[in-house]
Parts: structure tokens; C-alpha cells; sequence
């Protein structure tokens, strides 16, 4: 089962980038746009969807702590403290 929801987890975000890879192709096949400007483009769609998505963080899933959107603050500075190499809570 765990495999399952890493499978899920991992092909989700891959599925987003191909389908910003075939957005940047298909530009950059059918008009004279510059190279620099439709990455540029599409980068800020993924930033943008990024956030959209935030709320799917708040669906409880089994086996893990639920994430309420009060602490939503906490989790995001614990998140880039463990990007940064450290471990907040553990």
C-alpha cells in the first residue's frame, strides 16, 4: 500500500513537468518566440499552480500526522529549514 501512494506521489509532479516541457515545444514549434521567454513562462505557470495546489496538502492521508491550515506558517518555515539540511522536528 505504501508503495502505491509513493507511485502516486511521484507521478503527479512528473506528469506537471512533461506536460510544461510539451507547453514550451509546442510555442516554441508554432511561433518565433525566443527560448529564455516561453521557460520563463511556463516556470511561472508551475509557481502559480504550486500554489493552487496547497490546499491538497490538507487532505488527511493514512498512516501520516494530518496537516491542518492553521500551522500552515510553521510547516513551510519547517520545510525550508529542512531543505536547508536540518531537521526541525525530529
Amino acid at each position: 500500500m505504501r508503495l502505491e501512494w509513493l507511485k502516486f506521489d511521484d507521478s503527479v509532479p512528473a506528469r506537471i513537468k512533461k506536460k510544461s516541457l510539451g507547453f514550451v515545444q509546442k510555442v516554441l514549434q508554432g511561433r518565433d518566440v525566443d527560448v529564455w521567454y516561453a521557460t520563463w513562462w511556463s516556470g511561472n505557470w508551475q509557481i502559480v499552480w504550486g500554489f493552487v495546489c496547497i490546499p491538497l496538502m490538507w487532505i488527511p492521508l493514512p498512516g501520516q500526522p494530518q496537516v491542518h491550515p492553521s500551522t500552515f506558517f510553521q510547516d513551510l518555515a519547517d520545510t525550508l529549514s529542512c531543505i536547508g539540511g536540518n531537521a526541525p522536528r525530529y
